[in-house]
């Protein structure tokens, strides 16, 4: 890859490092939305707290 890049393996790898660091933030920030979209619909009454605790369980479990 470095060849085809022209580039040294260190300057490389420390990208690739940097992509997989801000995919995973991506990630992280799209979990706190959805948790943040079921906790609104728990205070609007669209949901039960039980509802609530379910959905946040499967929201995290995609992330394992």
């Amino acid at each position: 890859m470095e060849a085809e890049l022209g580039l040294s393996y260190p300057t490389v790898r420390s990208r690739i490092d940097d992509l997989l660091r801000a995919l995973r933030l991506d990630e992280e920030a799209q979990e706190r939305q959805s948790i943040r979209d079921v906790l609104s619909g728990l205070e609007d009454g669209a949901i039960t707290a039980d509802e609530a605790v379910a959905r946040i369980a499967q929201i995290r479990e995609g992330r394992a």
